[in-house]
């Protein structure tokens, strides 16, 4: 769901196009193994392409998702860089203010 939301809907065109080829190529080899065509020979035309479809499938989703966690994690290591950054500061100032003030808010001499 994230991974639509920062990447889109836009769908890829080339994965789509193969996607088509592999849903028209399955529609062929079930019509020829209906019609008692040679088994063997349309599963070693049908298998290795299918399973190189569904790689790049794979593929696709997963490095969205990689790219996805990047940058979240980015922003959230930002975010305590942040943090840190405010709380170190803050202590920087306390101790410098403690070096020059007494508890009554008086110069030290």
């Amino acid at each position: 769901m994230i991974t639509r939301v920062i990447f889109g809907d836009k769908n890829d065109k080339i994965l789509n196009a193969v996607n088509t080829f592999m849903f028209h190529l399955d529609n062929f080899r079930s019509v020829l193994l209906e019609n008692h065509f040679p088994a063997l020979l349309v599963h070693l035309l049908y298998y290795p392409l299918f399973l190189v479809v569904m790689l790049l499938n794979c593929l696709k989703e997963m490095f969205m998702w990689w790219i996805t966690v990047i940058i979240l994690f980015g922003v959230f290591l930002a975010a305590v860089g942040a943090l840190a950054t405010v709380g170190f500061l803050a202590y920087r100032g306390y101790t410098i203010y403690n070096e020059r003030f007494d508890d009554d808010g008086q110069p030290k001499k």
